[in-house]
């Protein structure tokens, strides 16, 4: 008796401890990203190739055709979650990559700058073509606890300022709209999320950030080897609320500021006189979708100041000679003919101050990049037919972009001063999972 007794008992305990092991949840691993390439024929060169165009550099006078191709967008994304802590919060870690780095010849590359932080020359030693590869680039990585509806993010994230992407195949990583009125960057930064639900399965999201500050500027504060930014000693912050209305409507209004220290660390005084010792960056962007059966609308519009980082148009390469304010919008209408098959149409533009671009561009003969590659203005619009079934994407993609320069860049027929034209006719096929 007193043997079965204790076999009853060995028995309930087990019991009891395997109930908890079940109840204790595990690590539980994802995976998810998308995987593909493109073909494409241009009639111009653009700031880069094949699936990163943002705008137009050069438009030679003969021998115009190029014909290529891109995997770069390639995309991996991996997180864990973890059993829950502090309090009912779950916590999750992410890492995303793609290979959008520079593609290179595989070679050894040397920068040189001068005693102010200025690059003065650049070295790349090539060796075989053979050995053509691409560099992965870290996209996202960052620590998550999530208690529902509040989400706290450590590391490096999308800026809310983005809010959301036009629709694309080949042009996903590097969106066409970048320098055609999206604002967009990845920064190291803490952000708070609070989602507060409303009738319908409505929502209302309050989002903030606290990052890295950021700047365009060419030249590095030469005592920390910084930006200029970063040696403001002043974080840059995010602010952003968007509504969510299901199968109907997303809309979002977001805001960005931060410091730029021209003097530097330690107020070198090293800086031509006429540059200003503190410059802010700001802008404001806001942007709606919606969705109304197989038609989908959708756009954005920004106003800023100092923001090439962020608009990825660059108007200026160095704009610590004074303010340079800017404006862009994009819109984009999209058509479902079939529930698979659909076809898309964008325009975009990024227009910073004509008066500001100029004012810089005649200031000074100090600064290393020449005046004739300064941009007043870009114009994208973009043609699409897609198919997707399950998680295949097949994209045919036309782009045509009109950049504006203060002068005819070098190597290039332009019909006017300074005005460059380019095409792109481009196949994409991508598997997301």
């Amino acid at each position: 008796m007193k043997s079965s007794g204790f076999r009853w008992v060995v028995c309930a305990v087990i019991l009891v401890a395997s109930g908890a092991a079940a109840a204790q949840e595990g690590p539980k691993f994802e995976l998810h990203g998308f995987v593909g390439g493109s073909l494409y024929a241009q009639d111009a060169v653009f700031n880069d190739f094949g699936q990163k165009v943002f705008f137009v550099t050069k438009t030679p006078n003969s021998d115009r055709a190029i014909f290529g191709a891109d995997a770069r967008q390639t995309r991996l994304n991996f997180s864990v979650a973890g059993p829950k802590i502090l309090r009912g919060a779950t916590p999750k870690g992410v890492v995303e990559i793609d290979w959008f780095g520079p593609a290179n010849l595989a070679s050894s590359t040397t920068i040189t700058r001068d005693a102010s932080g200025n690059i003065t020359k650049v070295t790349v030693n090539q060796t075989s073509a053979a050995d053509y590869n691409l560099v992965p680039r870290l996209r996202l990585a960052y620590a998550e606890l999530a208690w529902a509806p509040a989400v706290l993010r450590i590391g490096q994230d999308t800026v809310l300022l983005a809010g959301f992407f036009p629709a694309t195949v080949g042009h996903i990583a590097n969106p066409f709209a970048l320098g055609a009125g999206l604002l967009f960057s990845r920064e190291q930064m803490v952000e708070f999320f609070y989602t507060v639900r409303a009738p319908n399965d409505m929502r209302i999201e309050l989002a903030a950030q606290v990052m890295k500050p950021t700047s365009n500027a060419s030249k590095l504060d030469p005592v920390s080897g910084l930006s200029y930014a970063e040696s403001s000693g002043l974080p840059g912050v995010e602010g952003r609320v968007r509504l969510v209305v299901p199968k109907l409507l997303e809309a979002f209004v977001a805001g960005h500021w931060n410091r730029i220290d021209r003097d530097g660390m330690g107020d070198t005084g090293s800086l031509p006189a006429r540059f200003t010792s503190h410059q802010t960056v700001a802008a404001g962007n806001l942007g709606a979708k919606l969705t109304l059966g197989r038609l989908t609308v959708q756009g954005q519009a920004f106003v800023g100041k100092n923001i090439g980082y962020q608009s990825n148009f660059n108007p200026v390469p160095d704009v610590g000679q004074g303010d340079l304010r800017e404006w862009g919008a994009w819109g984009q209408v999209g058509y479902n003919i079939t529930p698979e098959l659909s076809a898309w149409a964008f325009i975009g533009t990024d227009h910073p101050s004509y008066d500001d671009v100029k004012a810089l561009a005649t200031s000074g003969t100090d600064l290393a990049t020449s005046n004739a590659t300064w941009k007043l203005q870009n114009t994208t619009t973009h043609a699409m037919l897609r198919y997707q079934e399950g998680g295949y994407a097949l994209g045919l993609e036309y782009l045509h972009m009109i950049t504006h320069y203060v002068a005819n860049p070098g190597n290039s027929a332009a019909s006017k001063g300074g005005v460059l034209e380019g095409n792109q006719l481009m196949l994409s096929g991508m598997y997301f999972f």
